[in-house]
């Protein structure tokens, strides 16, 4: 996979974070596996947190938390992470964009 650049990962954070809490889909590759994944995710969920916050910086780290309904563990919903590096895909509000790998 090829390094992208500053200002592609903004491109899709933008594009994520206008999807306003609403449903999307992403394609990315794992960072820890390689392996493709297509979640259906949305943003501003706040059910389940501590109000503390994450210990570390996911922007830094070029990555974007998202709420996955259906994931977790025997199918509860959770917290995943999409590293944007890796977006292949991105199926929001009936478009569809994609990256090159």
């Amino acid at each position: 996979m090829s390094k992208r650049t500053a200002s592609e990962i903004q491109e899709i954070r933008n594009l994520i974070a206008s999807t306003d809490g609403r449903w999307f889909q992403c394609l990315y590759i794992k960072r820890t596996t390689g392996d493709e994944r297509l979640m259906r995710c949305r943003t501003g969920v706040k059910a389940y947190t501590n109000g503390i916050g994450m210990k570390y910086d996911a922007k830094g780290k070029n990555l974007m938390p998202v709420w996955v309904a259906g994931e977790g563990l025997k199918g509860a919903d959770a917290y995943r992470m999409i590293d944007l590096e890796g977006v292949l895909e991105i199926h929001a509000e009936g478009k569809k964009l994609a990256w090159v790998a």
